[in-house]
């Protein structure tokens, strides 16, 4: 019959648990990481949707009573007149206005409307086209023209840009609409 030494033991030694720690805290810093990536992009998409629902709700207003939709946020600098925080600030086009959203979440959007008479879904010098290869050139093929007057349009082209800052990158969403002249 064989004795055991000693000596012997069963267990791990300091060596063996300081690698299992080494490879546990490699690990845990990966999903550390990605945790924090994770909520960073979940900041960027709940700025995208509130951008888009402004956009959307502004361009229905437009489109729903012919007339130019008033911003459902506090303003952030002063805008036609209008001093800091005021709120129903009727927008201009051409004029680019900051505000702050109040919908639980605080995101400072600027705002910017535009109407164009309509050559093609956006005209090729439109300020908001994101299409355009250069000045006064666009991708896009000539569309909705009136026949019945050389280069006459029968649309307006509508664009709602909204835009913001995300960790210092630029940030934008553009909704177009077209209204169909009387």
């Amino acid at each position: 019959m064989k004795t055991r030494s000693i000596y012997y033991a069963q267990g791990f030694t300091l060596i063996e648990t300081m690698v299992t720690l080494l490879i546990v805290s490699v690990g845990m810093l990966a999903l550390g990481s990605f945790y924090v990536a994770l909520i960073g992009s979940e900041s960027d998409a709940q700025k995208r949707l509130a951008a888009v629902h402004m956009a959307e709700q502004l361009i229905e207003d437009w489109q729903k009573n012919n007339a130019l939709p008033n911003a459902e946020c506090a303003l952030t600098q002063a805008y036609n007149g209008q001093p800091v925080g005021a709120t129903g600030v009727p927008l201009l086009i051409g004029n680019t206005m900051s505000c702050k959203t109040t919908n639980g979440s605080v995101f400072i959007f600027d705002i910017l409307l535009q109407e164009q008479p309509a050559k093609a879904p956006l005209p090729p010098n439109h300020p908001n086209n994101p299409n355009a290869a250069g000045p006064n050139q666009s991708v896009m093929g000539e569309l909705l023209i009136n026949p019945a007057v050389a280069g006459g349009a029968t649309v307006n082209v509508r664009s709602v840009k909204i835009s913001w800052n995300h960790k210092g990158q630029p940030k934008f969403v553009i909704l177009t609409s077209i209204r169909k002249l009387s």
